[in-house]
């Protein structure tokens, strides 16, 4: 490819960049290039609404994690900024499965849980289902999710 922008140096640059990129892999996460994985580098956060509206609150709202192996073209995306090239900032979400069979059946997961209370046990009990991949099995009718309602009635 002729282009301006490689001055005839094209080999160089990209060998130069090769070997500064293996040194600071080897230096930053050691020799073993079977440990250079994305999903060992990159670490995700899942900041809540209420992160930082008082000091320490970060840690009582803020969901982290590692080992997550998602880009910005891949399946399980996830952005970034190019600053922080390992700290995701962002995701694709929900993931949702429908088996067209008869019946029906629904599978989905959410990072985090259902609930945005981060004293509830529900605010963060999908997000190792969703770090591996797993999907929960959703009910497909009032039948089958009548056992799971609750219905709260105010005092008169």
């Amino acid at each position: 490819m002729d282009s301006p922008w490689w001055s005839g140096r094209r080999a160089d640059l990209i060998s130069a960049a090769f070997g500064n990129a293996m040194q600071a892999l080897t230096a930053s996460h050691g020799p073993d290039p079977n440990r250079w994985t994305l999903a060992e580098l990159q670490t995700l956060l899942f900041r809540h609404e209420l992160s930082g509206a008082f000091p320490g609150s970060c840690a009582l709202f803020d969901l982290q994690t590692t080992g997550f192996g998602g880009g910005n073209s891949t399946l399980g995306r996830a952005r970034h900024r190019y600053t922080s090239p390992f700290k995701a900032t962002g995701c694709a979400t929900v993931r949702v499965v429908l088996e067209m069979s008869d019946p029906i059946r629904a599978y989905a997961v959410t990072p985090g849980g259902q609930s945005g209370h981060p004293l509830s046990p529900h605010d963060s009990d999908q997000l190792d289902f969703w770090m591996s991949g797993q999907l929960l099995p959703l009910a497909n009718s009032p039948e089958d999710a009548r056992p799971a309602i609750t219905v709260l009635h105010p005092q008169s």
